[in-house]
């Protein structure tokens, strides 16, 4: 995505470029993505998720789906339609569901469900995800993603920035919450500002989690990538990747 890309003729409404893999190997730019209802501030493209022939991109207002035939075109907008909401750049989707994170001025985040009816060729909304806690400042939908019957949403300013990733899971046809997850623990971590999950994987960022200096004696936020496995009934930590501490001194906001 590119959303100030000429920023003075588009005035930040934001495009998509496309690029196509050659037979040698190389990537050439093959098409630009802009829909023609955009308006000055829409940020297209801050977010893009593509999978197969589908490519979903996030605007502030809404989430434009594209389709391959012979040319990339248009065919669904999910626009936001509750007063003084938005969808922020959170994206993620695993035909037939779509999940979008997103919120309101002053009010807890959300991450919204979708299901592609193929004999529509639309996505349907299913319904929205919310934390238990009510909390606007909670980051809730910063981040989310989904695999086959498992949603995972972030949200990093859980309990003053500490974070907290909660686990949705379908189960006799109902999402419910399985698991809530809290990583280390401590005050302005970040954990969940980014997420992903496959298979029985799970991925959790951190990016503002501490760490012990190069001097021995200071801690820098290097940050973190928390690894989850699922034993059939619980995600469990399985592994903590980091920068080395030489790294950590000059790269922080890792994960």
């Amino acid at each position: 995505g590119a959303m100030d890309l000429d920023a003075v003729e588009r005035r930040a409404r934001g495009r998509v470029a496309v690029f196509t893999r050659s037979t040698s190997g190389e990537w050439i730019r093959s098409g630009t993505l802009s829909p023609s209802d955009l308006i000055e501030g829409d940020a297209f493209g801050q977010s893009v998720a593509l999978r197969g022939r589908f490519a979903v991109v996030s605007s502030g207002r809404a989430v434009y789906v594209f389709y391959l035939a012979q040319h990339w075109q248009p065919i669904q907008k999910l626009p936001i339609t509750a007063a003084n909401a938005w969808f922020n750049s959170a994206i993620d989707f695993e035909l037939p569901f779509l999940v979008v994170g997103g919120g309101a001025e002053n009010a807890p985040g959300a991450a919204y469900l979708f299901q592609f009816d193929a004999t529509k060729g639309r996505f349907q909304r299913l319904g929205r995800f919310i934390a238990p806690t009510g909390s606007s400042d909670e980051g809730f939908g910063a981040s989310v993603a989904i695999w086959n019957d498992v949603v995972a949403v972030g949200a990093p300013g859980y309990n003053g920035g500490q974070g907290t990733a909660y686990v949705f899971r379908k189960v006799a046809g109902r999402w419910v919450r399985q698991q809530l997850l809290n990583g280390m623990g401590e005050a302005l971590d970040g954990y969940g500002a980014s997420i992903d999950v496959r298979g029985t994987t799970l991925a959790i960022g951190a990016p503002d989690e501490d760490r012990v200096g190069p001097a021995g004696t200071d801690t820098v936020a290097g940050g973190a990538v928390h690894i989850l496995k699922y034993d059939g009934t619980h995600w469990v930590p399985s592994q903590r990747v980091r920068p080395t501490v030489s790294e950590s001194a000059w790269y922080t906001g890792f994960g």
